[in-house]
């Protein structure tokens, strides 16, 4: 399967976070705001019955149209990748996430000393993994998962300030009825 879009999306009144002069965050409206770009997605199951694999890349070019700027904290391009497999009641996936640094942020954070080193931006790679088992081919309505989030700890920030998270760990029962 192979999916193409081509978007714009017009905002009047979007709301951002802006810094204001005493030092608080508010939401303000932007006056005119537009986001513009192309997605292409892939999916196969690779000739098997138990593999699938797949990926997506997005372009996006967001802007302010009223200020003629970028919008604040969003990456220019992201790509998804993914391959799971399942055999029997198994199943083990692998989900990687690559997200640009992204172009425009809040300078005020970094100009009055807020954030130390905020200007530093850096890409996201980010993998996560998946392994379980599915009962209910015998007889059983349950899953159990066990998923490790970030499985190489890879540091940082979705937002000026503040980091995203770190390596986690999950276990997840499902009953299915």
């Amino acid at each position: 399967m192979i999916d193409a879009a081509v978007f714009q999306n017009d905002y009047w009144d979007m709301i951002e976070p802006e810094f204001t002069s005493n030092g608080q965050i508010e939401f303000e409206n932007v006056t005119r705001a537009r986001i513009q770009g192309y997605e292409i997605d892939a999916a196969s199951n690779a000739g098997t019955d138990f593999l699938r694999l797949s990926a997506s890349y997005t372009y996006i070019y967001p802007r302010d149209i009223s200020a003629n700027t970028l919008l604040k904290y969003r990456s220019r391009e992201i790509f998804y990748a993914s391959a799971e497999f399942s055999r029997s009641i198994f199943r083990v996936s692998v989900d990687f996430r690559y997200l640009s640094k992204f172009g425009n942020y809040d300078q005020q954070l970094v100009q009055l000393g807020i954030v130390k080193d905020g200007d530093q931006r850096v890409p996201a790679y980010v993998t996560d993994v998946r392994a379980g088992v599915d009962l209910k081919s015998v007889g059983y309505p349950i899953g159990i998962d066990f998923i490790v989030n970030n499985a190489f700890e890879y540091y940082y920030v979705e937002m000026i300030g503040n980091i995203a998270p770190i390596r986690n760990y999950s276990v997840v029962l499902t009953m299915k009825f």
